[in-house]
C-alpha cells in the first residue's frame, strides 16, 4: 500500500500568488526558509504537495498581488 501524500492547505483568492515558507525551531524568529513561491490562488480550498515528510516543521502562508 502506498502512503497517502502530504500536503498544506490553506484558502486562496484569485488575483493573489501564495508563498510557503517553513520553520523547524519558532525559537528561531530568523529561521524561516522558502518552500515554494508563485502560487496562483484558486478562490478555494489551496493544497500544496510536501515532497518531504520532516517532521516538526511548521509552515506560514505569505500572499502578495501579482
Amino acid at each position: 500500500a502506498s502512503t497517502p501524500a502530504t500536503v498544506v492547505s490553506f484558502f486562496g483568492a484569485t488575483g493573489r500568488l501564495y508563498r510557503l515558507d517553513y520553520n523547524e525551531d519558532l525559537l528561531n524568529a530568523a529561521g524561516w526558509t522558502e518552500y515554494t513561491n508563485g502560487i496562483p490562488g484558486t478562490n478555494g480550498l489551496m493544497l500544496v504537495p510536501r515532497g518531504d515528510v520532516t517532521n516538526g516543521r511548521t509552515f506560514r502562508v505569505r500572499v502578495q498581488l501579482p
